[in-house]
């Protein structure tokens, strides 16, 4: 076997999964206050995340992408200039001739990909190809009698390669960079099919070792080898593949997907965002219409039921380790018996309807029931820092409380505090999230919002302003359509999120 060492920058890959498991995409609403707090999620600079087989030994998380790092694209015009497309003749080459692909033709560019339907989703058959203007999405290369060759040619074989940036702009309109639910969606069709190589599966029949690619299902995914990345180590020279998906696990690091030579399974890990890598474009599912709040539910899980007595309205309950929540966003809005809520609420979208799915949006004033505080002596509000009570009602129903930062933390726990346990993943919705976010919900937490996009709840805690000037912010745990982690930040009083209840002990 062929040993290849090269010396580039080395940007090293250390995940930061202890101090900071809310990024910026985990906060929908951002403050200039605002903070992420810990969640406990194991550090490391390994960030390999096995759900198959493991290739550790074939590669390393600490290499440099150059190509991928902002710049300009008038170089990636310069750095491909000049040079024939690959042939269409040698691109077809690749695909499997049993299968019948479509053909998407994306007007931003004028270049056609083949496409191919796999059980219910539809994939590009191809690498995305497409310039993303302000970065350098270099030409993939190839290994080839140990010199690294990058010619256009290789554009038009392999396509781009990407940063998680560039990669979350690099699909057309009515595709998405695939989450990690869209990959494994993908990998529990195909397993069956190929009696557990799932990575033979997606293999282009040629271009692999001799007789390894099936591509069974048309993927036709073709080894890229080096494919734009620099490395600062001894490499052997395997051929391989990796393409990004949307699934944040940490801050700075992102899920993708991995065929190897020689291993018959997908591999999983997270990756340092700044690498770059392939993309395959995912088609955007119709949403299935939501027309209630059963519809977020899992069908799979058995759920127990409380009624509010203040205005008869059910929800459904659920229970997780020792803790037992509303497996729905609380939609109670009487400001008569609860003056808190006077102007403090609303429904999303100012639509009744979404109040009945989703439930309603409060201030974290309202939430807390600042009324029923003072008159415990407790000054607590849009403007005033209270050491509340262990056990703040709010504006639960009797015998339910507004979660503390401890009860999320403890909801984590139990899942697990590795980001490789994937607990936002686990606690979302199967339904209702963009561009392919959903989640497992093998809990039964259905946790969804009217936006499709970031599902913040209010905590019980609030902190003043590092700033001095009086102003208090309060703490929210938020998942998110784009992370399989979780996020705890802050924001000012006044911004209106969800309410989930807590069962009091």
């Amino acid at each position: 076997m062929k040993k290849l060492f090269i010396g580039f920058a080395l940007a090293a890959f250390f995940v930061a999964c202890g101090d900071d498991p809310s990024s910026a995409k985990d906060s929908p609403i951002s403050s200039s206050e605002e903070t992420s707090l810990s969640s406990n999620e194991e550090k490391s600079s390994s960030s390999n995340i096995n759900s198959e087989s493991s290739s550790s030994n074939k590669t390393l998380e600490s290499s440099s992408s150059t190509p991928a790092a902002n710049s300009s694209s008038s170089s990636t015009e310069s750095f491909s200039s000049g040079k024939q497309e690959s042939s269409s003749s040698e691109v077809e080459s690749y695909f499997n001739p049993a299968i019948s692909y479509g053909e998407f033709l994306d007007t931003r560019d004028q270049q056609s990909y083949k496409t191919v339907k796999i059980g219910t989703q539809t994939w590009m058959a191809q690498n995305n190809n497409y310039v993303v203007k302000g970065y350098d999405n270099s030409c993939a290369y190839t290994y080839l009698d140990s010199d690294l060759v990058t010619t256009r040619d290789s554009c038009g074989k392999y396509g781009r390669v990407y940063n998680i940036n560039s990669a979350e702009k690099s699909c057309p309109e009515g595709w998405h960079l695939p989450s990690h639910a869209d990959v494994e969606t993908l990998i529990s069709y195909i397993t069956p099919l190929s009696k557990g190589k799932t990575a033979q599966a997606l293999k282009s029949i040629i271009g692999w070792n001799e007789g390894e690619g099936t591509d069974l299902v048309g993927f036709s995914a073709i080894p890229e080898n080096l494919n734009a990345r620099n490395f600062f180590f001894t490499y052997d020279t395997i051929p391989f593949v990796e393409f990004w998906t949307n699934s944040s696990v940490a801050a700075g690091a992102n899920i993708c997907f991995r065929l190897f030579a020689g291993v018959d399974t997908v591999e999983i890990s997270a990756m340092d965002n700044i690498l770059g890598k392939s993309v395959r474009c995912i088609m955007d599912e119709p949403a299935a219409p939501i027309k209630s709040k059963d519809d977020l539910l899992n069908p799979d899980i058995t759920y127990g039921t409380v009624t509010d007595l203040r205005d008869h309205q059910s929800y459904k309950t659920i229970t997780i380790g020792d803790q037992t929540w509303m497996a729905e966003n609380l939609n109670y809005a009487d400001s008569v018996t609860t003056p808190s809520l006077l102007g403090r609420s609303n429904c999303y979208g100012d639509s009744l309807k979404n109040c009945e799915i989703y439930g309603r949006l409060y201030s974290w004033t309202a939430a807390i029931d600042s009324v029923e505080l003072s008159k415990q002596g407790l000054n607590c509000g849009d403007h005033a820092l209270c050491e509340m009570p262990e056990n703040v009602q709010g504006i639960c129903p009797e015998g339910w409380q507004l979660p503390k930062l401890k009860d999320f933390q403890t909801l984590i726990q139990h899942i697990g505090t590795k980001f490789t346990d994937y607990p936002g993943l686990k606690l979302k919705s199967k339904v209702s999230w963009k561009a392919g976010g959903n989640g497992t919900d093998v809990y039964g937490f259905s946790l969804a919002s009217a936006d499709h996009k970031d599902a913040p709840l209010w905590i019980a805690e609030s902190k003043a302003s590092n700033s001095g000037d009086g102003y208090v912010y309060a703490h929210y745990f938020n998942l998110s359509y784009n992370s399989d982690s979780q996020g705890f930040s802050i924001q000012g009083t006044s911004h209106k999120y969800s309410v989930r209840c807590l069962k009091s002990k």
